[in-house]
């Protein structure tokens, strides 16, 4: 990715991470339309030991976290706010996954 003039934005596709990943969220209603660090998704590589965990993908260092537990298939990730954090300051979200 790179800027071509402060309006135009010239991107090429590249990997990310070398596993499936499906259903992908970002926090659309703060990161819409402008550049973001992470994205939540859920493996979909049926091979890998921990098919349906949900991931976190950082897109800067091209590396993921996962979370999973035995027996469990996620769903996609739902951004919802945090009800204690209502200031701007202080605005927090939190992820809703189903099990």
């Amino acid at each position: 990715m790179k800027f071509l003039d402060k309006q135009t934005l010239w991107i090429e596709p590249e990997m990310i991470v070398d596993l499936g990943c499906e259903l992908p969220q970002i926090e659309y209603n703060r990161f819409y339309g402008k550049f973001y660090r992470y994205f939540y998704a859920i493996n979909s590589d049926i091979e890998y030991k921990y098919c349906g965990a949900i991931r976190k993908v950082n897109i800067l260092e091209k590396s993921c976290k996962i979370w999973h537990e035995e027996g469990c298939y996620t769903s996609e990730a739902i951004f919802i706010q945090n009800p204690e954090c209502q200031t701007v300051k202080r605005k927090q979200k939190k992820i809703l996954i189903e099990l």
